[in-house]
């Protein structure tokens, strides 16, 4: 393994892992899934931002939105409700 591989596995630990604790305070104070949509909303938001930015656009066709919507139920709003679900355990 590679120095850069070692930085890179030590800063995805350092993005995600506080992730939890947030998650741990977040489902003291609102819903679980309040809380997951206000996490998908503000990615969502980050995303698109950096998707104009580098001037491309959204994709128009009623398939690709279904592969996206099924994508990102399993890959994303699942897990983030199952662990806030988890947090109040």
């Amino acid at each position: 393994m590679r120095i850069r591989n070692l930085l890179e596995i030590c800063l995805l630990g350092v993005l995600f892992g506080p992730s939890f604790l947030f998650i741990k305070l977040g489902v003291a104070e609102i819903s679980p899934f309040t809380l997951v949509a206000i996490r998908v909303a503000i990615a969502t938001g980050v995303l698109y931002a950096i998707l104009k930015l580098r001037g491309r656009r959204l994709p128009r066709s009623l398939k690709v939105w279904w592969h996206i919507s099924v994508a990102g139920f399993f890959s994303a709003g699942l897990p983030f409700g199952l662990f806030a679900i988890g947090e109040l355990r």
